[in-house]
Order: C-alpha cells, then structure tokens, then sequence
C-alpha cells in the first residue's frame, strides 16, 4: 500500500511496530519514506538498543505516548500535502505494561479467575493506546484535515486469552472461541473500524469479509487514484482498484490515510 500511494505522491509514514524483517525487509525497502521505531524487533525487548528514531525521547515515557507524539509531528510536517501514516503500537503486545496512574484506577490483580476481562494490567494498557488514538484524531481534528483524512482502526489478531502461567488471562474473546495464536475465531476476527467522510455513512455496519491489509489494498490504494501506477498494473488486485475512486466525493478530493 505505501509504495503504491508513494507513485501517487504521498508522503508515508511507519510508526512502530513493524516486524516482518531487517535488512532488505524493512520499511524503507517496503515504500515508506520515514520510519520510526520500526526494525526487525518484534516487541521492545531490545537487548538494551534504543528503538530506531526514539533518541530523542524522554527518559521514562512510556512508549505509547511517544508514539502518538511521533505521529502528530509527522502530521503536523506534512499536512499540506497528501499523507499515508501508518501507527502500529506496540501496546497491546507483550510485556504489557501500563503508566501507573491508568493502572491504579483498575484496583490490584484478582486472585480468583471467573472467566471474564478482569486483569486490570490488560484493561490500563489498552486504555493507554484508546488515549493515544485520541490524540492523533485531535490533531487531525486541529488542522482541519479530519473531513479529508481516511481513518483505519484495525489489528492483527484476537486479544491475548490463554493464561501462560498468569492465573488471570489478560482478556477473554467469548463467545469466540481462544484468542491471539490461535486459528479459531477469537484469534481471527478482530475488529476493522473505517471513518471515511462523504464515503463511509457513519454507525453503518458491514457483513463483507475482510481479509486484512489485502482485501483492504484496493480501496486504499483507489482511495489515492493509483490506478495508473506500474505497481498497481502488476497487482491482482488491479481490477479492484478502481472501484472506491468512482465513489469518491465529486472534485479533486485525494484522502489522507491514517491506519492504526
């Protein structure tokens, strides 16, 4: 998607977590111009190395506020012209660790588990990354770029449901069956959540099948009128691509992209 919308014009964007290789593999060679914090790692377990482009943090943020800081400023960088940012936390993958304030108002850790999302560690962390979003969609809110600005919350897998040794699991997908790791549908279907002004109707619900950033691609990249692109010619999904631009708003309306 970004080395399609990069033909188009944009300026992209990878924010956090990356995880899909080094050297040859990384975001850069993936048609992302700026990256920050994403390398080869699959967590923040570093081995003591500071995450790439985080120099410049304060000691003892916490990473999921540097994040969000790191995506304003991109936005704010690049808001005259069209932009792809894509901000992967690291939060809600492990170590799980929460700013203490958060923590605190969720009460100590149950001793009892009664199958329910009762682990207050799980419950601050995820509360941390709501508030993170926040502020990115207030800065686009800010400089006037929400009505023109393609929103797309998402994740990779189902919440984090077996124990691995904790006597409280972090988070329960019932009904679904299991969670992150697993094939069933707790680990499978997750949430895809899509803020398109003049698009999308708002509170509309979709039973259509979406199969992550692939089923995902030709709208994004019809979205940025890449249907010229020699990129898009050589993608299977090139039939595909454009089908949302004929739905796009009348005049010279090219989105900005915003993933989480």
């Amino acid at each position: 998607i970004a080395e399609l919308l990069k033909t188009a014009g944009y300026r992209t964007a990878l924010i956090g977590k990356w995880n899909l290789g080094g050297i040859g593999f990384s975001p850069t060679d993936h048609g992302f111009d700026i990256t920050v914090a994403g390398d080869a790692a699959d967590d923040t377990e570093t081995k003591g190395q500071t995450l790439s482009e985080l120099e410049r943090a304060p000691a003892g943020e916490f990473l999921t506020d540097r994040m969000a800081a790191e995506a304003q400023r991109f936005i704010l960088a690049h808001e005259q012209k069209p932009f792809m940012l894509y901000l992967s936390q690291f939060a809600m993958h492990a170590p799980r660790e929460a700013p203490p304030d958060l923590l605190a108002a969720y009460g100590p850790m149950p001793q009892v588990p009664n199958g329910g999302q009762i682990n207050p560690n799980y419950a601050a962390t995820l509360q941390s990354v709501d508030a993170a979003v926040g502020r990115v969609l207030q800065t686009l809110a800010d400089r006037k770029l929400s009505d023109k600005t393609l929103i797309i919350l998402t994740s990779t897998c189902g919440g984090v449901c077996n124990g691995n040794g904790q006597i409280i699991p972090p988070t329960s997908n019932a009904p679904l069956r299991d969670g992150q790791g697993h094939l069933y549908e707790g680990g499978l279907r997750v949430p895809f959540i899509v803020k398109w002004p003049g698009v999308v109707k708002p509170g509309s619900i979709s039973d259509a099948i979406v199969g992550g950033t692939y089923s995902g691609s030709p709208s994004i990249t019809g979205a940025g009128d890449c249907s010229s692109s020699p990129l898009a010619a050589r993608s299977r999904f090139a039939s595909s691509l454009s089908v949302v631009t004929r739905s796009r708003p009348s005049g010279n309306w090219i989105p900005n992209v915003l993933t989480f």
